[in-house]
């Protein structure tokens, strides 16, 4: 039984989302990072291939999906790859989408940053707010107490 009732996964369900127009308040999302060309280096698995690159759902469709689904100041979270953040500030803005937050997520001190955390809100007003970095590893390789929180089960 799905964890809800009323949704049921489907192939390419993104698409089928027509009588939940304004009725979400918030949309987490881990998309496709990687834009596909020809030249795109993909992995034999067509899973791996459909998860990492934008072969079935872009940021431009992720984008128009949200602002269909999302409620007034309904809220999108999404974890992507930071060089790929002027696009999806370029994309919320097209679509009435207003970045609100942005953490870069580091994987060890005196690194560049591998994770981008970016919030938007659907009509939401200006401002953004660039949070301190978040590192997910010590020097020893062990999880930061910042992301042993996350594991948590309170």
């Amino acid at each position: 039984e799905p964890f809800f009732p009323c949704l049921e996964v489907l192939p390419n369900a993104c698409f089928c989302v027509l009588e939940f127009s304004d009725n979400f308040v918030i949309i987490t999302c881990n998309p496709p990072f990687f834009k596909y060309i020809e030249t795109s280096n993909i992995n034999i698995s067509d899973y791996k291939t459909i998860a990492r690159h934008e072969i079935k759902l872009n940021l431009t469709q992720l984008m128009e999906i949200a602002k269909y689904l999302l409620n007034n100041n309904g809220t999108i979270g999404i974890v992507h790859r930071p060089e790929r953040l002027a696009d999806i500030i370029i994309e919320m803005k097209k679509n009435n989408i207003e970045p609100k937050k942005v953490q870069f997520v580091y994987p060890h001190p005196n690194s560049e940053a591998n994770i981008l955390l970016i919030e938007g809100k659907k009509n939401g007003k200006p401002g953004l707010k660039i949070l301190k970095p978040l590192i997910s590893h010590n020097e020893n390789g062990d999880y930061t107490d910042e992301i042993k929180v996350f594991f948590e089960n309170n």
